[in-house]
């Protein structure tokens, strides 16, 4: 009997539609961006007209984009509904889950019927979205053009998953955050196939300055772009990121497991010597994944007077002080992991302030590279 043929999820199709049908909205957008910012083409097609060269770059340009690879940033410590950590629960099950499942997320905690986060994916990705069960539902990363050392986004976790290039197929793309998004045609949104609209909002970020958080302009975005990927050592004199609010949203759709869709765990070296820290090194070898380390973050007592009372308020400073009073100083990712395993964290204010305070020591942590 012949097996059926493999249904692609109706996320991808429509993602791929919309962007197949802005396409040559998307090219002018690119084109302009590319004239705008530098004079000739990035990628020089070798022959014919200058128009024809632009085009070309842009054609070059989106397939470069594609190359890359794809993490997921996530906290190990934190525990989910069942009560087991996520290092924990890579190590026994092999399977990345979803906040739907999980219940824990550093964004949104929102992934429930009706809830805000499925009215994002409800526009974003058609109505049939929602009917998905929890398991299939998507994951959330970044596609990692920077090659930052701690991630693509670091806002959602200290450690960070990097994907091996046979998930591309199955995962859509946009520029920014899915919660400002409005819709699926009018989003910087694609697929692998159909990459167009995510250079181009790419680019015009790039144009603005605040593109992936790398400085420089456009210029040092594209050659970011054309940079072969990034290997396994990929770490080795990678400055990191802090990447809080630039990224390329990646949305994986299906599950990721960790022995056929993960090629590497990156950990946060404040988790060495801790259980947790021995629960992913358990996990990447259980599971066949290379198992390395990035700068991390460190943000003493003294560096909190640094830091401006409007970046995230001034109650967090104060939590970032009585974090290092308890739980020691400098502040590390595996001291706020304590914390926000306090009682209290389960509710606001103190689960907000908890996330905000990781933001802060991305943002103001010291870090060897």
């Amino acid at each position: 009997m012949q097996r059926p043929p493999h249904r692609e999820p109706a996320a991808l199709l429509q993602v791929r539609i919309a962007a197949r049908q802005r396409r040559e909205r998307d090219e002018l957008r690119c084109r302009l961006a590319l004239s705008a910012g530098r004079s000739g083409s990035p990628v020089n097609a070798g022959s014919g007209s200058a128009g024809a060269d632009v085009r070309s770059s842009t054609a070059a340009l989106a397939a470069g984009l594609m190359q890359h690879r794809v993490t997921i940033n996530f906290h190990p410590d934190r525990r989910a509904s069942d009560g087991q950590t996520a290092a924990e629960s890579l190590r026994d099950n092999g399977i990345y889950h979803n906040q739907y499942r999980t219940g824990v997320s550093a964004g949104s905690l929102t992934a429930f019927a009706g809830g805000v986060r499925e009215s994002w994916e409800r526009r974003l990705f058609g109505a049939e979205s929602a009917t998905l069960p929890p398991g299939l539902r998507p994951r959330y990363g970044g596609l990692d053009v920077a090659a930052h050392a701690d991630g693509a986004c670091p806002r959602f976790g200290s450690c960070y998953l990097v994907l091996d290039p046979s998930v591309l197929s199955r995962c859509t793309f946009l520029v920014g955050d899915s919660h400002r998004a409005t819709d699926s045609a009018a989003a910087d949104l694609g697929t692998v196939d159909q990459p167009v609209g995510v250079l181009a909002g790419l680019l015009e970020r790039a144009l603005a300055g605040d593109a992936l958080n790398l400085p420089g302009g456009i210029d040092v975005v594209i050659d970011q772009i054309i940079r072969p990927p990034a290997n396994d050592d990929r770490l080795r004199g990678q400055p990191v990121g802090r990447a809080l609010d630039e990224y390329i949203e990646t949305q994986v759709h299906g599950p990721v497991a960790l022995d056929s869709d993960v090629a590497q765990l990156v950990i946060d070296p404040s988790f060495d010597k801790t259980e947790t820290g021995k629960a992913l090194a358990d996990a990447a070898e259980r599971h066949g994944l290379q198992l390395t380390r990035h700068p991390g973050f460190a943000l003493g007592t003294d560096d909190l007077a640094l830091v401006p009372d409007d970046f995230r308020g001034p109650e967090v400073i104060e939590l970032a002080y009585r974090t290092a009073r308890e739980y020691g100083a400098p502040i590390t990712a595996a001291s706020i992991g304590a914390l926000a395993r306090e009682p209290a964290a389960d509710r606001d204010p103190l689960r907000q302030q908890v996330k905000q305070l990781w933001h802060m020591l991305v943002a103001f942590g010291r870090s060897p590279a």
